[in-house]
């Protein structure tokens, strides 16, 4: 399929022509309530109305007009050049309007229509001939199966929901139209507006990648929500999320994370969801913030534009009762944020404004000091927390503003205007001390201690607003991101990414094999980690009993043997695998004895022999592996091995290439890290030349692209020594 007519990405009159178009084309218009025609159409008409000069037409054969525009038959009729269209026809006439389009040099265009590859074999091929249209002719597309998009700063929108949204600074890229749909609605609900929004369906010409590029160069974009289902481009996505980050925060919400979303999910836009494990990995080295929910991603683009950066994860809690108190502590320790101590300058600053029995320590009880009017309490509390050196952040669990208690009916006017003067006033404090200290503070709205409302229904809105949460959960999973985004930020400056591996230890671009085999045997594959420079211990192939023994003479006793076999994975399940073996004549037995076994078991398997290597001292079990995402290329593996890796699963990921501070934290990940830093009297390994070995795993597998699957395991970690017991690789197949 010839791509030659496809404007570039830096070609910005496409660009211009989906979020500014001076002429918009609705075909497909309608006038029946409820109709993706009349929505369509409705939008349209109001891109039209917030700018001067820019038209809409109607295109439907069959009304002479719709919202009282004259209604053309096909959009060759319209007499004037269109540079967007909205199309919202039936699947099965696309291709022939795309046709039309074409002829009419329409430069973009946007496919509300369903019904193509989400949905059957024939939708896939009616998608295949739009694509094949609008390459030809040089017109990029949105969708199709989506709601639309939108501008909000220029007004042009294809998406009805868009005349609900302010315009601001957040951009939002969403694989699900309502789900999309419904977090436009809960930021708008937080007072959040949007720059720019695309609904971005089945992809079949833009993908995600292409809007998430765009929105990075977009001066009215500050920050990016995401919601996907599967990236068509995982490894583009991965690079251009690590560049955007540094200057603009990603908050992503991502599903198919088990295997029934992820059939939902493919079945949504015929996009494989992935292996979510890879998607975190990604995420944590790209900079990208993950949220579980709509809900959760708005709580963190609140954060994000309203907030500093913590310097740190260590909280100070704020709470009215020793219960809220508990609660609060507990999530935010579950989050991993520190309940810290406070400093003593603090705790005696503290004990001067609360009463004799107040907790004397974070959290930071009141005890029963309800704020009336005057008391500036809760104010002078804050104030005092935020200044203390020991803490990073703050989460208050009542509002900083004095409150209202007894009968509403009771209060007089000019005790309500009293009121919102001193709330004001404490807020302008609390302001000033956030903005002087550079920390991050919210508070939980859950005690309802609000201001009355006005005799006319209206509800007081100060003119300052602190960032509030309805549940301490929901604060701290927010103060845990954004002081995980801070240190990313920091660690990103002085990351040290690997381009090749060194000189001295530089394999062969070609990985020699004596056939045709794609799967190397253990003796080759160690051989090859050796010269990469990864600790692997002596092994030697023998191919007759006589071999055998003389090899585990030269070795030294005890010793491993092991069938080497291209048909054989799981040795040990077959009595592959023989440990211990400690004289010749017991190396001469077992010889016989796993030939023997192994035919049985396996009568078609090749045999190439055995291997033998030193009986390893105990140690801890170790794996690192390799494979190939499809969507971002080679993923590195480390976890605790041996024969249980598969049962316990006690594994981290992380995308190739591999920096220093990746493998440190794919290290500390695990849950088994207690048993490598010494557990029960046993020795610790060496955390640093684990690293080192993680590292160099990355760089040799960068350097070699052919390889296709690599596992080390177990890796074998007896004090200060790691060395690789077993191994095994595979080499893509070539042409």
């Amino acid at each position: 399929m010839s791509s030659e007519n496809i404007p570039s990405l830096n070609n910005s009159s496409f660009w211009h022509a989906l979020f500014s178009a001076d002429s918009i084309a609705v075909i497909g218009a309608k006038d029946i309530p409820g109709s993706w025609g009349l929505d369509a159409m409705r939008a349209a008409v109001a891109s039209a109305e917030a700018k001067e000069g820019r038209r809409v037409y109607a295109v439907n054969p069959n009304l002479p007009e719709v919202l009282g525009i004259k209604s053309y038959d096909t959009v060759l009729d319209i007499p004037d050049p269109v540079e967007l269209a909205i199309i919202v026809v039936p699947a099965a006439i696309v291709p022939r309007i795309f046709q039309q389009c074409a002829e009419k040099k329409v430069k973009a265009a946007v496919i509300v229509s369903a019904g193509f590859a989400e949905a059957d074999e024939e939708g896939a091929s009616l998608e295949a001939e739009t694509v094949a249209i609008a390459r030809k002719a040089g017109i990029r597309f949105i969708g199709p199966n989506c709601i639309g998009h939108a501008d909000m700063h220029s007004r042009v929108a294809s998406a009805a929901i868009a005349g609900m949204i302010p315009p601001g600074p957040l951009g939002l890229l969403s694989q699900s139209g309502t789900l999309g749909a419904s977090i436009m609605q809960t930021a708008a609900g937080r007072g959040i507006g949007l720059s720019k929004m695309v609904s971005t369906g089945n992809e079949a010409d833009l993908h995600l990648e292409d809007y998430l590029e765009y929105m990075a160069q977009d001066d009215n974009t500050k920050i990016m929500a995401v919601y996907i289902e599967g990236l068509r481009e995982g490894r583009r996505f991965y690079n251009l999320a690590k560049e955007i980050t540094t200057q603009k925060p990603i908050v992503v919400m991502k599903s198919g994370t088990t295997g029934e979303s992820a059939k939902a999910a493919r079945s949504h836009t015929g996009a494989l969801a992935g292996s979510d494990e890879v998607y975190t990995a990604a995420f944590k080295q790209s900079g990208v913030i993950r949220a579980e929910d709509e809900g959760e991603l708005c709580d963190m683009v609140q954060a994000l534009l309203n907030l500093p950066l913590p310097r740190g994860n260590r909280v100070a809690i704020l709470t009215m009762g020793g219960g809220f108190g508990v609660v609060a502590a507990e999530v935010c320790e579950k989050e991993g944020l520190s309940v810290t101590s406070l400093e003593s300058e603090t705790l005696k600053k503290l004990d001067a404004i609360l009463p004799p029995r107040w907790s004397h320590g974070n959290p930071v009880d009141l005890v029963g000091i309800r704020p009336m009017p005057g008391d500036r309490t809760v104010v002078s509390c804050l104030s005092l927390l935020l200044a203390d050196r020991n803490v990073d952040c703050i989460i208050s669990l009542l509002p900083p503003m004095a409150t209202v208690h007894g009968p509403i009916g009771d209060i007089k006017p000019e005790q309500l205007r009293a009121l919102r003067e001193e709330n004001e006033k404490n807020l302008r404090i609390l302001d000033k001390d956030i903005k002087k200290h550079n920390k991050p503070m919210v508070y939980i709205n859950r005690l309802s201690l609000t201001l009355p409302q006005e005799r006319n229904g209206e509800n007081y809105s100060p003119k300052i607003k602190l960032t509030q949460y309805s549940h301490p959960r929901r604060a701290a999973r927010v103060m845990r991101s954004l002081a995980w985004y801070r240190k990313y930020l920091e660690d990103y400056k002085k990351s040290s990414i690997p381009g090749s591996i060194h000189e001295e230890n530089e394999p062969s671009s070609e990985i020699s094999r004596p056939d045709s085999r794609t799967l190397l045997n253990e003796v080759e594959a160690k051989e090859l980690l050796k010269q990469a420079g990864i600790p692997v211990i002596d092994t030697r192939q023998a191919r007759t009993k006589k071999e055998a023994v003389s090899l585990s003479k030269e070795i030294g006793f005890p010793v491993v043997m092991k069938i080497i076999s291209p048909d054989i994975v799981h040795k040990s399940d077959i009595g592959g695998v023989v440990l211990g073996l400690a004289n010749a004549a017991q190396v001469g037995r077992a010889y016989r004895e796993m030939m023997s076994s192994v035919k049985q078991m396996q009568s078609k398997a090749r045999i190439e022999g055995v291997s033998v290597q030193k009986m390893s001292a105990p140690g801890v079990e170790m794996i690192i592996g390799m494979n190939k995402d499809p969507q971002f290329g080679p993923v590195i593996m480390f976890g605790l091995g041996g024969i249980l890796v598969e049962v316990l699963k006690d594994i981290s990921f992380r995308l190739v290439p591999v920096s220093s501070l990746d493998a440190a934290e794919m290290v500390k990940e695990i849950r088994g890290y207690v048993l490598l830093q010494g557990y029960r009297g046993q020795e610790p390994v060496d955390i640093s030349r684990l690293e080192a070995i993680i590292k160099n795993i990355s760089e040799f597998i960068e350097a070699n692209p052919q390889i296709g699957e690599l596992d080390i395991n177990p890796l074998m970690a007896t004090g200060d020594s790691i060395v690789a017991l077993d191994a095994r690789i595979v080499i893509n197949a070539t042409d």
